[in-house]
């Protein structure tokens, strides 16, 4: 083993059982992994590949020759368990799937009743769902009318189960475009698309502040330059922020705060820790570091969380809140003797997080799960379906629907 690897500590986070009988090392940016009974390094294929070895499979890697009976018995049968959840998961997926949605789900819808039974096209999908919605009957229909119809039921299958005045609704409700602001949108989008922003970014604070600014400027905006945006708009952006955190921090000495320690590992395997401060006026960022090196020992994050309490103000400390493992057990504790007026206490979320995490391994809520998955994958897939999804509640928003009555979904297995 050259000079340049360097041993790389196997952190809580790693839950299968194969990653207890290896080591890992790093060369560079590269993970290699070092098999504990034979010695052999492997430089690619992760943990999987680690895991055929162990179990003496042929194939993706070679077999062990010192590895335990009770090692390599273990290792098969959790290859085996991939197998079978693998094809179960293939096999819901090709049982939903096969139906079709625009022959089976829409051609079950009736065309000119005014109560619509949703049952005819969830159960096409294996979907119990006892729903019935009785829309408000409009005043007639002109022949003109009908006939407009039919042209939108042939172009959208989800108008299909609507009258007019329906479709009208519909169109108000989204899912068809507003001819008047077709030109804003097709802007807005080319922009968030050709920067590569996220589609959710139209639902952040700032963006509608923006959009109601442009808006209340009129005709006359002109658009800031680049020399602006670099220039006294950032400067003012960053005092803007540098404000904030000074008015959360003026809050500490009064509601006092508590001390987020918060872990993750990036795509590289470097384990970084963020702490961040929380207190009633809101959440403030304090400072990371990478911690791959020396994350299992207790008396560094001792240290590290200590430094952190003092630059803060022991005083202004209320708690000190990390994840639930053994070396922040240690240093919390070890904290709470330090500094009798603060306590320590594991992350909630995290245990929480843990216990489902438990519960997603039984045998019986991981198949329930899959099939939650095939659905909403299934709806999500068709839009036609997801309109037909969406229906009732935007329906139900504008107030055409008088009556509704409902019944909790059932899945069938």
């Amino acid at each position: 083993m050259g000079s340049n690897l360097e041993p790389v500590p196997i952190t809580s986070q790693k839950h299968d059982p194969a990653w207890k009988h290896v080591q890992m090392f790093k060369n560079g940016d590269k993970v290699q992994l070092k098999c504990i009974y034979c010695l052999k390094m492997f430089k690619g294929g992760g943990i999987h590949r680690i895991k055929e070895h162990l179990a003496c499979q042929k194939g993706n890697a070679s077999t062990c020759s010192r590895v335990p009976h009770d090692v390599r018995l273990h290792m098969q049968q959790s290859l085996d368990g991939v197998v079978v959840k693998k094809r179960r998961k293939q096999r819901i997926e090709e049982e939903i799937m096969s139906v079709n949605p625009l022959t089976t789900v829409v051609n079950s819808l009736p065309n000119n009743n005014q109560v619509v039974d949703v049952n005819q096209g969830l159960q096409a999908i294996g979907v119990e769902h006892n729903s019935t919605l009785v829309v408000n009957p409009g005043e007639g229909m002109s022949r003109n009318m009908e006939r407009r119809k039919k042209m939108r039921a042939a172009k959208n299958p989800a108008a299909v189960y609507a009258n007019s005045e329906d479709v009208v609704a519909v169109e108000k409700n989204g899912l068809f475009p507003k001819k008047m602001d077709n030109h804003i949108y097709m802007a807005i989008g080319r922009f968030l698309y050709d920067i590569g922003a996220p589609f959710d970014a139209v639902n952040l604070v700032f963006f509608q502040e923006m959009v109601d600014a442009i808006a209340s400027k009129g005709t006359g905006f002109e658009r800031p330059s680049h020399h602006e945006l670099r220039g006294w708009i950032l400067k003012n952006s960053v005092e803007e922020v540098k404000n904030d955190i000074d008015r959360c921090k003026m809050t500490w000495g009064r509601t006092g705060c508590s001390i987020l320690v918060d872990q993750w590992t990036t795509e590289t395997s470097r384990i970084l820790i963020s702490f961040l401060a929380y207190c009633p006026e809101g959440l403030v960022f304090l400072k990371s570091l990478d911690a791959t090196e020396i994350l299992t020992s207790p008396d560094f994050l001792y240290d590290l969380i200590k430094q952190v309490v003092e630059e803060i103000g022991v005083g202004k400390v209320v708690q000190v809140i990390t994840s639930g493992e053994e070396q922040y057990g240690i240093a919390g504790r070890r904290l709470m003797d330090t500094f009798p007026t603060l306590y320590w206490s594991p992350s909630a979320a995290h245990c929480i997080d843990l216990i489902l995490e438990d519960f997603g391994n039984l045998e019986w809520i991981s198949a329930v799960i899959e099939q939650a998955k095939s659905v909403t994958r299934f709806v999500y897939n068709y839009s036609a379906i997801l309109n037909m999804v969406k229906r009732p509640w935007s329906l139900l928003r504008s107030g055409r629907i008088a009556h509704i009555q409902s019944k909790p979904l059932v899945l069938k297995c």
